[in-house]
């Protein structure tokens, strides 16, 4: 064999070294070798690739492999000379560290962190041993548990990373791929690049461990129209790789250090502070994670993607370098408020049927205000004007099920807020539709044509058992679970429902529409409708037997406490929920039945209802309470990965609550939330690190109102003095 080291080796002796002894080698980018990790490490040539090696460490930068130190665009790497320079050094294991871009970003955001587990390529992949190899290349498993480990071990990485499995895919460049590429791709993968491949494959074949680790530095073209997610110019995607650089570089140390053995510190005490967009020192923080923490001077550290870094008390935070430093020490910090079910296209309605039955509300004034006025600019209006008090209040998400969820979305976006549009469905005309078929039509064309924004989800609400035949319900069923979305209808909200359901009452409009005797939640249960997708609002009457349905199902449950008080609807069982084991989460209903959409009051009202239904003081505590308005509704509608708690890794959907004279003094800062602070102590509010309020206004930029207001008001009350003389 010839020998392995070119002419131009810097200084055999040390490559000799290098040779007999490396075992771990480190694939990056070029700004890696500047990195104090690597400071000291001896420059040689090996099969015409500068390497630089030690004992233990081999660094190749990929780009500037070739021994003249020129760059190499992903394209033309020269892969299989790399690999063969790893080999005659005998390096057994290898981490490849590459800039990936996202194929799917409201999953992955510029910015985040991930180790696949999978790749594919829809390319012929370069061969070590001759071009007629074939190999099923693979990841090695277990040195991605490694890698993992080591991500997981450090906060402001794990703030980052994404944990789940996830698939690489590479194709030939050049970087940016096209979008007929990118949907062809997104099939099947998660994250696009040009290298990592091509390196897994050349790995599995030589027999050397390997594992990658990505940086999404881009969103790949095509998928979004939301303009601060998009990385479409080389000049910003450049940034992003600057910008990420100190993550990178500190992911890359801790790898070293597990996989070597070493103390993390020894490796990273000359790494670069890693920036942050912004730091809040509160008073208190409420994390509502799995220990429910309660930290006393607090701090948590939001990057400039809107994800939260690290939660911390203020004695153990780490020296982050901020860009805006907000002090609010005597707020308590807490998730951001979810509404999980409300109607905010019928704000405008609020206070136009008060003191009536259900029924009467809503013959008499509901129904015949929408057939005359509900179109998408009365949606809008009222939007505007729920997503102002929503904010103002506390709330970051809602949950809504109204007709026109086109102009819902448009607000929810244009304010920065967080919602899971509902695609209604019921079976007699509408404003909006002439039927339950083309209610279903209409949601499968919205779900297929995806959300406008990353702060946007789908789902599928047909409306109640009573007004959705058994055939729609099930369709729709089948529609949120092939599209990964919440399906939610009302269930069990009157005695009268259920009564007439299983006395087979045809007379009332209010009886399920199957002849199928039985309770309405039996009755979806027997069609296959309730599973851990579904989100049923109310459940006001509720026995044993339901509870003990919906708990083994893993069906979640809203409870509405202050509009099902108003209609005189009932009282939820919430503590014999709860002891049955289901998810239970909170919401205001419309502004029409409730007058307000105040999720701090709400929190009060359904824990002082639990008590007295239960006849005990200690069924619903306030931390039980306010994880029902945050981590439990964030479950419910699919987004418990996302957000509901204060967490590394979670978006910075956050809400500081000053703690005045009202609640002073404080013992318990949770009690004092839920029992004592009001809506106008909401301070500042953050949806996916953007701040939305700021000292209790609104900040500059959202959806305006104008007179809208009074004229609907004039409108509505010529509508009801027309029916008055009918």
């Amino acid at each position: 064999m010839a020998s392995a080291l070119d002419p131009a080796a810097a200084d055999a002796d040390r490559v000799k070294r290098a040779r007999g002894n490396a075992r771990l080698a480190v694939i990056g980018g070029s700004a890696l070798s500047t990195s104090a990790l690597f400071a000291g490490l001896p420059r040689a040539v090996v099969h015409g690739i500068t390497v630089y090696a030690n004992d233990a460490l081999v660094l190749v930068k990929r780009h500037h492999a070739a021994a003249d130190e020129a760059y190499a665009p992903p394209h033309l790497v020269d892969h299989v000379a790399i690999w063969r320079a790893l080999k005659v050094l005998n390096v057994t294991r290898a981490v490849g560290v590459c800039s990936v871009g996202a194929l799917r970003p409201s999953l992955l955001p510029v910015g985040t962190l991930l180790v696949p587990d999978d790749w594919f390529a829809p390319h012929a992949q370069p061969a070590y041993a001759s071009p007629d190899a074939h190999y099923k290349p693979e990841l090695d498993a277990e040195l991605r548990r490694v890698v993992l480990d080591a991500l997981q071990g450090d906060d402001v990485l794990r703030a980052r990373l994404f944990t789940q499995s996830a698939v690489y895919a590479q194709t030939h460049g050049p970087r940016f791929e096209t979008p007929a590429e990118v949907r062809a791709l997104a099939r099947d993968a998660d994250v696009v690049g040009m290298t990592a491949a091509s390196e897994a494959g050349l790995a599995c074949e030589l027999g050397i461990a390997y594992a990658m680790m990505c940086m999404v530095d881009n969103v790949a073209n095509g998928l979004t129209a939301s303009a601060e997610r998009t990385l479409a110019s080389m000049e910003a995607f450049k940034a992003a790789q600057l910008a990420n650089l100190a993550l990178v570089e500190r992911a890359v140390g801790c790898v070293i250090a597990q996989l070597q053995q070493q103390r993390p510190a020894s490796l990273l005490k000359h790494v670069s502070a890693f920036a942050v967009q912004t730091l809040v020192r509160a008073g208190h923080v409420a994390t509502v994670d799995g220990a429910d923490r309660l930290i006393r001077h607090g701090v948590l550290a939001i990057d400039d993607g809107g994800c939260i870094v690290g939660v911390h008390a203020q004695d153990d935070c780490p020296p982050y370098a901020a860009r805006d430093v907000v002090e609010l020490p005597d707020c308590v910090l807490i998730p951001g408020l979810v509404n999980a079910h409300t109607h905010v296209g019928m704000t405008l309605l609020r206070g136009y049927g008060d003191d009536l039955r259900l029924s009467d509300w809503l013959v008499t004034r509901i129904w015949p205000a929408e057939a005359k006025l509900a179109a998408p600019g009365f949606v809008f209006d009222s939007t505007v004007l729920a997503c102002r008090e929503m904010l103002l209040s506390g709330t970051t998400c809602f949950a809504e099920m109204y007709f026109f969820p086109e102009a819902t979305e448009r607000v929810a976006v244009a304010a920065g807020m967080r919602a899971v549009v509902g695609r209604v469905v019921v079976d007699f005309p509408t404003p909006m539709a002439a039927g339950g078929e083309e209610c279903l039509a209409m949601a499968r064309e919205a779900i297929a044509a995806k959300p406008s924004s990353p702060l946007i989800t789908y789902a599928v609400t047909p409306h109640a058992p009573y007004s959705v035949s058994e055939e729609r319900m099930v369709a729709s069923r089948q529609l949120a679970r092939d599209n990964a979305c919440v399906f939610t209808t009302h269930l069990h909200e009157t005695s009268e429902e259920v009564v007439s359901s299983c006395c087979a009452d045809h007379g009332s409009p209010f009886r399920h529409k199957s002849a199928h005797v039985s309770r309405p939640l039996a009755n979806l249960d027997r069609l296959g409708v309730v599973d851990d997708g579904c989100l049923f609002a109310h459940m006001v009457h509720c026995n044993d037997a339901d509870a003990a349905l919906l708990a083994r199902a893993g069906a979640s449950v809203a409870h509405c406490a202050t509009s099902n008080m108003k209609l005189a609807s009932g009282f939820c069982p919430v503590a014999a929920l709860v002891r049955a084991g289901v998810n239970v989460c909170l919401g205001t209903d419309s502004a029409a039945s409730n007058n307000a959409l105040d999720m701090l009051a709400e929190m009060k009202t359904a824990c002082l209802v639990a008590k007295n239904v239960a006849g005990d003081a200690t069924a619903v505590t306030a931390a039980m309470a306010l994880r029902m308005a945050t981590r439990n509704g964030a479950a419910a509608l699919g987004l418990g990965h996302v957000i509901g708690s204060l967490e590394a890794g979670k978006r910075a959907d956050v809400v500081a609550v000053q703690l005045g004279e009202d609640c002073q003094p404080v013992f318990d800062p949770v009690a004092a939330l839920v029992y004592s602070a009001s809506r106008g102590r909401v301070s500042h509010v953050w949806v996916d690190g953007v701040e939305r309020v700021h000292a209790g206004r609104l900040a500059p930029g959202g959806p305006e109102l104008g007179s809208a207001i009074e004229e609907w008001r004039r409108r509505l009350v010529a509508v009801k003095e027309e029916l008055q003389q009918v």
